[in-house]
């Protein structure tokens, strides 16, 4: 998934560097409210667009694969009773081509156009899976071609092969909603994190005083790099946030690429208390 959005971030990076006005404070300017919102609202926009491609090319993945696995589990069953009227497995899979499998039949046909054409069943099976994602089905079809080429695709194994990719299946959605409640732990704590650094800095600077001689009186003294200070712990609990949204999608889907969508989501959350808490901070 990183290979379409790191050309963009590359790309991007010198734009967002010449918006940000960094040269100012890097040559020790102290950024005021306007800078840190300026560069962390940057920071955001840019992890969002850097995030934005994988997660279009996940979800165009997932909407395409939705349903495979139950799908792949009918067509096994179904090769297994059309084996026992006496076809063998190529023709058998030539047969149930006219069939509707869902998500599965453009697989399917694709498979049965290859054997029609004298191609070998393995063959036929790798040209017309390279856009399959679900590993069950994957792991599925390569069974299915290993019990036809060794062990002659019986209609028994085959049976046997459409309850076994059946549990697969069963299997993972049990898990998927079993770790359903766990997706919260990476947004709670996302949000917790942002919003208790910019409270405890906030406290932090109301805190700090300095004392006169005399002890009669005290005055609020905030530190010249203070701005510093908050730019950079704008700048961290927005990086928190996108890793943050990168747990989420592995715990959810147990992949990183469903983590972008999670990601955008979260920055745009980090984006609105960073804003609130540089503006209830007691610098100018």
């Amino acid at each position: 998934m990183a290979i379409y959005s790191l050309p963009l971030a590359l790309a991007l990076l010198p734009v967002v560097y010449a918006l940000s006005g960094v040269n100012s404070i890097l040559a020790g300017k102290d950024p005021t409210k306007a800078d840190i919102l300026r560069i962390s609202g940057l920071a955001g926009l840019y992890l969002i667009v850097v995030s934005i491609p994988p997660a279009v090319s996940h979800f165009n993945v997932t909407r395409a694969n939705k349903g495979i696995g139950l799908a792949m589990s009918n067509f096994l069953r179904d090769i297994a009773e059309t084996r026992k009227t006496g076809l063998s497995p190529e023709q058998s899979i030539i047969s149930l081509s006219a069939r509707d499998y869902g998500p599965l039949t453009k697989v399917v046909r694709r498979i049965a156009t290859s054997l029609q054409l004298g191609m070998s069943l393995e063959d036929s099976v790798r040209r017309s899976v390279r856009r399959i994602k679900d590993w069950a089905s994957l792991s599925a079809l390569r069974f299915l071609v290993d019990s036809i080429s060794v062990g002659g695709g019986s209609p028994e194994v085959l049976d046997a092969l459409a309850r076994y990719t059946y549990g697969l299946v069963s299997i993972q959605d049990e898990f998927r909603k079993r770790t359903r409640i766990y997706i919260i732990m990476p947004y709670l704590g996302a949000i917790i994190v942002a919003a208790s650094t910019l409270v405890m800095l906030g406290y932090t600077i109301k805190t700090l005083q300095v004392v006169n001689p005399g002890g009669e009186t005290s005055v609020v003294a905030v530190p010249e790099n203070i701005g510093v200070v908050g730019l950079i712990l704008a700048i961290g609990v927005m990086l928190n946030s996108w890793m943050m949204g990168l747990m989420a999608g592995k715990i959810r889907e147990g992949t990183i690429g469903a983590g972008f969508i999670h990601s955008i989501i979260l920055i745009v959350i980090t984006l609105a208390i960073v804003t609130l808490g540089v503006f209830l901070l007691p610098i100018s």
